[in-house]
């Protein structure tokens, strides 16, 4: 089909309003036939056909993906069931592709459950754990959005990021350095220590409903985490299965709470489109589609640097992702690389600079690099410099955070 005749299939596609017609202009687009320069060529008539005309990107030989995550996730494990997906060196845990689905699924039974559904609001509030990593699949496969809460948090902050976005279930870690999460918890929300696990009732958050925490204990009006991952049945997997089946890729999953340096937090909602595409085009920029992809992450989770940049390129790039420790110590990320002979490394330019200037740091044998991103702030030449010649890190990403703004 030349180039005129794609333009009049489109037109004709989008005189009509039938959601059919719409979907087979999107299998168009994202096919693997469709010319690009079609995009930018085409012209229309009225605004009308110009309005209807959603999807459409500048010159690229970079195709975007129109698929959902878990889409994506479910096609890595049927292709590499058996490869490495997740490790996280400090629980001595690892995760296949195969185990990632299979588990990310049992999560998400075990909210649909206790009557979280698609569209509803589940907050994530840990460093970096493995349970992490399940609650944004889980999340992703059963159209829930995922809420990322920062870790460093205090109550004020916490009771702010819940109230704004009407959580009703929060996945929470027990502790983060000195912070104990439930107390704080108690604060926000006291009718947690005369309530039933899911039948929280408290007039400042009237959308929350579940506690769960990631922890063998046992806390007041809340949920295990692993009393979650156990409560499917056949019944709720009927549900993930109907909810799979009609999810699209342009609808919301996630929300990332802005910083806040000029204000009050904003949370930006995040379609699968939108953080599969940024996951996708930077690991084209490391390298990831040519060359293996262990990637160490010691970068926080709840940020778009780990989630979107890190821990997706699971599913967009078949990557395994390791994360050396809860929070950054220099020593575990240098461990991780040695241990796992990763390929990329990831950190803000203090990280960097904390893991060179580390007093074992010419000790580690760190050959296995060849890529990475630095992000977050400026970074010092002569610290590039370092990454390339001491870390042999010769395709280092700079300030690649940017590149994500602009597909927000």
């Amino acid at each position: 089909m030349n180039q005129y005749a794609y333009r009049e299939t489109f037109k004709n596609i989008l005189k009509c309003n039938n959601s059919r017609n719409r979907l087979v202009f999107k299998g168009l687009l994202f096919g693997e036939k469709t010319p690009i320069s079609v995009f930018s060529s085409c012209s229309f008539s009225t605004r009308q056909e110009k309005d209807g005309f959603s999807y459409s990107h500048g010159s690229s030989t970079k195709r975007l993906l129109g698929k959902t995550i878990g889409q994506l996730l479910e096609e890595r494990a049927e292709m590499h069931p058996d490869k490495e997906a997740v490790i996280v060196s400090k629980e001595n845990a690892r995760l296949t592709f195969e185990q990632l689905l299979q588990q990310a699924d049992r999560l998400a039974m075990g909210l649909i459950s206790i009557g979280v559904r698609k569209g509803d609001r589940v907050g994530i509030w840990s460093p970096n754990k493995k349970e992490w990593v399940l609650a944004q699949y889980a999340t992703a496969r059963a159209g829930m959005m995922l809420v990322n809460i920062n870790p460093a948090y205090q109550v004020g902050e916490l009771q702010y990021a819940m109230q704004k976005v009407g959580i009703k279930a929060l996945i929470s870690a027990e502790q983060f350095k000195t912070q104990d999460y439930f107390s704080m918890l108690e604060k926000v929300c006291p009718e947690l220590n005369n309530c039933k696990p899911g039948n929280i009732k408290n007039q400042s958050l009237p959308e929350f409903q579940s506690l769960i925490m990631i922890s063998d204990k046992q806390y007041p009006g809340s949920f295990t985490f692993s009393e979650i991952m156990d409560a499917g049945d056949q019944s709720h997997k009927g549900i993930l299965d109907q909810i799979k089946s009609t999810l699209q890729f342009d609808e919301p999953i996630n929300i990332q709470f802005t910083s806040g340096t000029t204000g009050s937090p904003k949370g930006a909602t995040l379609s699968h489109h939108n953080i599969v595409n940024n996951s996708n085009l930077v690991g084209y920029r490391c390298g990831y589609d040519v060359n293996p992809a262990r990637i160490v992450i010691p970068v926080p989770l709840y940020h778009c640097f780990g989630m979107v940049l890190g821990s997706l390129m699971n599913v967009t790039h078949g990557a395994t992702t390791i994360l050396p420790s809860p929070s950054f110590e220099p020593k575990a990320a240098l461990e991780a690389v040695v241990k796992e002979k990763a390929t990329s490394l990831y950190g803000t330019p203090t990280m960097f600079i904390d893991m060179q200037n580390h007093p074992d740091f010419g000790k580690y044998d760190l050959s296995s690099l060849y890529t990475g991103i630095m992000a977050g702030s400026t970074c010092p030449t002569e610290i590039m410099k370092k990454c390339i010649s001491k870390m042999c890190m010769k395709n280092i990403t700079v300030s690649c955070l940017t590149i994500v703004c602009l597909f927000l």
